[in-house]
C-alpha cells in the first residue's frame, strides 16, 4: 500500500488502523521468489522507483531489489540507470525531482518497452533441467539420491550440453534446498514429478528430455573454472537468511574462515552401533591428531550413531541437526544444517575424509572439487 495512505491529508478512512514496520532483507528476497512462482509459467520483469539520491531507504531498497533479481535470474530495470544516462532534466524540479517531464515519460515509456520486447522476442533455445525433487511418490518409485549424486549429475550435464544450443538450468524449487541456496529458475510440481530419471549406468540420451534427474558420472577433467563458477552460481549461492545463519555458527564456535579443519565421518544411511567401527574411527582421529597435534577441526558427520561417542580435546562439535537431504522425511531444518555443515567446509583449511565406502563421499568431495580445499581420505573397515 502506498504511504500517501498514513498521511492525514489524503483523509484515507481508517488509516489509524494500518500498521507500518520494514520488512527485511529476508521477506523482501521470499515476496520475490512467491511471486515468480505464483506468476510461473508466465514471464514477468521487475522495475523498480527511481531513487535520485545515492542513499536513503528507497535507494538501499532499488539496490536490494536488483541485487536479488541477478541472483534469481530475474529481468530488472533501474529507472536510476535511466536518469543517470540523461540527467535530472527529464525530471521535474519543483518542489523536488521525484516525477518524470512529459518527454521523461516519453523516454522512460520506449525505454521499458524495448527491454520487454528484448524478453518477450528472445529466440527460443533448447531447455535441459537438472531436477532434484524428492517426494514421497518419487522416492518410492525410484529411490533417493543425496546431496554428492545430484552434484555429480549437474556436472555430467554441464559437459554434455558443452557446446551445444542448449540452456543447462538447475532446479530445486520445490525441494528444501530452495530455503538455503538461490534457485534460478521455478517448475510446478507436475513437471518435477514427471522427470526422466536416468541413472549411473542408463544409456538414454539425456538430451531427448527437457527435465531430468541424473547422478551419471562426469569425464576428467571436470572442474575447470567456468564449471565451479556454474555450480557456485546456479546451485551454491547461499540465500540472505542462510548467510546470516552461517556468520552465526562460525560466531558461536569462535572459528574463521581458513584457520580450522575439518574431520568429516560418512556412515552407512542405516548405520547402528558398533563397538568395532568405533574403535576403528578413534584410531584413526588419534592418526589425525598426531599429524596435526595444534590445529582445531570441526567434526562433522551424515549419522549421529557415533556422534556423541567420539571425544578429543582438538575436535569442534557444531550440535547441528544433520541427515540425508536424498529422503523425503528430511526437514527444512535439516536440510539448512546439513548444507551449513557442507559449507563450512568450503572455508576451511582442509578435509579429512573418514568413510565407510571405498570412494569417499560425495558430500565432502563436492567441497574439495569445487572449492579446491585440500583432503585426505581414509576408510574405516
Amino acid at each position: 500500500m502506498h504511504h500517501i495512505a498514513t498521511e492525514e491529508q489524503y483523509e484515507f478512512y481508517d488509516r489509524h488502523a494500518i500498521e507500518q514496520r520494514d520488512l527485511t532483507d529476508e521477506e523482501i528476497e521470499e515476496d520475490l521468489i512467491q511471486i515468480r512462482n505464483e506468476l510461473y509459467p508466465k514471464p514477468f520483469i521487475v522495475i523498480s522507483h527511481f531513487a535520485t539520491y545515492p542513499h536513503g531507504k528507497r535507494y538501499e531498497l532499488t539496490q536490494l531489489l536488483q541485487s536479488i533479481c541477478v541472483k534469481f535470474n530475474i529481468p530488472f530495470l533501474n529507472q536510476s540507470d535511466l536518469i543517470a544516462k540523461y540527467g535530472e532534466s527529464i525530471l521535474v524540479p519543483e518542489p523536488v525531482l521525484a516525477h518524470y517531464t512529459p518527454e521523461g515519460h516519453r523516454m522512460v515509456g520506449e525505454w521499458m518497452m524495448n527491454k520487454i520486447r528484448e524478453i518477450v522476442d528472445a529466440p527460443p533455445i533448447q531447455q535441459l533441467y537438472q531436477v532434484y525433487y524428492t517426494s514421497e511418490e518419487r522416492v518410492k518409485k525410484y529411490t533417493f539420491h543425496g546431496f554428492g549424486d545430484y552434484m555429480r549429475g549437474v556436472v555430467h550435464l554441464y559437459q554434455t550440453v558443452q557446446g551445444k544450443p542448449v540452456e543447462l538450468n538447475v532446479n530445486f524449487s520445490n525441494h528444501h534446498l530452495q530455503s538455503v541456496f538461490v534457485c534460478r529458475n521455478h517448475l510446478s510440481i507436475d513437471e518435477c514429478e514427471t522427470a526422466k530419471y536416468i541413472f549411473i549406468d542408463d544409456p538414454t540420451d539425456v538430451l531427448q528430455h527437457t527435465h531430468v534427474f541424473t547422478n551419471r558420472f562426469h569425464s576428467f577433467p571436470a572442474y575447470d573454472t567456468a564449471c565451479k563458477e556454474f555450480l557456485i552460481r546456479n546451485c551454491l549461492t547461499p540465500r540472505i537468511g542462510f548467510t546470516k545463519k552461517l556468520s552465526a555458527i562460525k560466531q558461536q564456535l569462535s572459528i574463521i574462515d581458513g584457520e580450522y579443519s575439518i574431520l568429516h565421518i560418512r556412515l552407512y544411511d542405516n548405520e547402528t552401533f558398533s563397538q568395532t567401527r568405533l574403535d576403528a574411527i578413534q584410531s584413526i582421529i588419534q592418526n589425525v591428531q598426531l599429524q596435526y597435534p595444534n590445529e582445531p577441526f570441526l567434526l562433522l558427520s551424515n549419522s549421529n550413531v557415533y556422534f556423541d561417542h567420539v571425544h578429543s580435546p582438538f575436535l569442534i562439535k557444531t550440535q547441528l541437526l544433520r541427515g540425508h537431504v536424498g529422503q523425503n522425511t528430511h526437514t527444512a531444518n535439516e536440510c539448512m544444517d546439513t548444507m551449513a555443515e557442507f559449507m563450512l567446509m568450503t572455508t576451511s583449511k582442509r578435509i579429512v575424509q573418514l568413510s565407510v565406502y571405498g570412494w569417499g563421499s560425495g558430500f565432502s568431495e563436492t567441497a574439495h572439487n569445487i572449492y579446491d580445499i585440500p583432503i585426505t581420505r581414509y576408510q574405516i573397515v
